[in-house]
């Protein structure tokens, strides 16, 4: 009950673009990579800073939307982000590390193509 409560709030702060809302539901050590890409951030005050002056900049409400799904054992979303066409497609797969402290890890693999999400039997558009 308190995972499944953890991670609709979680989808609630992204879709919202709630820095503080998703900040908060991390530990303080808590990482966030984005494979390939080599790039990384870790503890909470980097992941806030990144997330609040690249992926939420600007007007970010609605601009992502989070379907729940399972990958590697564990809980994670599918991410789409808003094309100007208003479609959502994928941008990358969240995979979540949770401990009793919160989310100690968010791995997003960037959907370059659609072959991660076909291969996850995701769909395409939302």
């Amino acid at each position: 009950a308190q995972i499944a409560a953890l991670l609709a709030e979680c989808l609630r702060a992204w879709e919202a673009a709630d820095v503080p809302g998703l900040t908060a539901l991390l530990r303080d050590d808590a990482v966030k990579t984005m494979p390939p890409l080599p790039s990384w951030y870790q503890g909470r005050a980097a992941i806030h800073a990144f997330l609040l002056n690249h992926l939420f900049a600007g007007d970010a409400v609605g601009r992502f939307r989070l379907v729940p799904t399972w990958a590697n054992g564990g809980p994670a979303f599918a991410g789409y982000a808003r094309g100007a066409d208003g479609i959502y497609r994928p941008s990358g797969l969240h995979v979540l590390s949770i401990t009793a402290d919160g989310i100690d890890a968010i791995h997003c693999f960037l959907a370059l193509d659609d072959r991660l999400f076909t291969r996850f039997g995701l769909a395409l558009t939302i």
